[in-house]
């Protein structure tokens, strides 16, 4: 069963919205206004294992940033997750938490 399963059975009455692709970087419930909550480093980290490159991309992070490709890998995926996922807001919109400690 998958968390998101695991959650929609053990809150049958509350909807929920979900960020799309992140179900393994979910960490709870905030059970006071019912959000999903996520773990912005395994969030980061599913982007980062999807970023594919480009030879343009890998060598211009190179030239101009002295970033290995993992390194630009983690860079632009850091940059879309703070922009495109986290940035997003709304209703009932899930919650990232900064649990890098």
């Amino acid at each position: 069963m998958t968390k998101r399963e695991e959650i929609s059975e053990r809150y049958p009455e509350d909807v929920f919205v979900f960020a799309e692709g992140f179900d393994e970087a979910i960490i709870g419930v905030e059970d006071d206004k019912m959000i999903i909550v996520y773990s912005t480093t395994k969030s980061i980290s599913i982007l980062c294992d999807q970023m594919e490159l480009t030879e343009k991309q890998i060598q211009e992070g190179k030239a101009q940033l002295g970033f290995t490709e993992d390194e630009l890998k983690m860079e632009m995926a850091k940059e879309h997750f703070y922009y495109n996922v986290k940035g997003s807001k709304g209703k009932n919109f899930p919650i990232f938490i900064d649990d890098e400690f």
